[in-house]
């Protein structure tokens, strides 16, 4: 009986393996994708809202560029071989532009809501781990609050937006868990703070 179960799971892995290798052999061109993509903008359904549409739009193309450009994959070379426009690379672009890198030093507090709530350090360790640790954060002694971050950016104003963003998140991070942050942020070697 284990026998005949056995040859069942061949051939149902063999079957599973050729219908695999006949849908990657397959070869979908960028009408294709753009006649989806047009499809999913009339259908979608957005009440008085133009810029979610537009922003639709602008996620649907980049993930369309994204699929045919040339990886390493057998379908996004055959998606390639059939287009005749050149579509953007995005590692290419992203080699272009010069990011700089600032070192920022975080003054971070964590305190529970009220005096029933113990988990400051839960919650420490989740930012730790889920927040800082992006941005390679080093403490300046074992057990202090304070961390040296640094964050890679392209001008000023995306500077200021990932660092908005981190304090958003980490703010996130400790309402969940019924606690609350103060955050004190300053640029080394400038007087910029946020």
């Amino acid at each position: 009986m284990s026998a005949v179960r056995q040859e069942l799971q061949r051939q149902l892995q063999r079957q599973l393996q050729m219908d695999t290798e006949e849908k990657l052999h397959n070869k979908v061109s960028v009408t294709d994708y753009q006649a989806i993509r047009d499809n999913i903008l009339q259908s979608w359904r957005v009440s008085k809202r133009t810029e979610s549409k537009d922003r639709i739009a602008q996620a649907l193309d980049a993930f369309i560029a994204e699929l045919t450009t040339v990886g390493e994959s057998p379908i996004q070379t055959s998606i390639q071989n059939e287009t005749n426009a050149s579509l953007v690379n995005k590692a290419k672009l992203d080699s272009l532009v010069v990011k700089q890198s600032a070192q920022i030093r975080l003054w971070l507090r964590v305190e529970n809501n009220n005096k029933f709530i113990r988990r400051k350090k839960k919650v420490r360790e989740h930012i730790e781990r889920f927040c800082l640790d992006f941005y390679n954060a080093q403490k300046t002694t074992p057990n202090s609050h304070e961390y040296i971050l640094t964050i890679p950016y392209e001008n000023d104003k995306d500077l200021d937006k990932q660092v908005y963003d981190l304090f958003q998140d980490m703010d996130s991070h400790a309402d969940m868990d019924y606690c609350f942050i103060e955050v004190d942020a300053h640029e080394i070697g400038t007087d910029r703070s946020w």
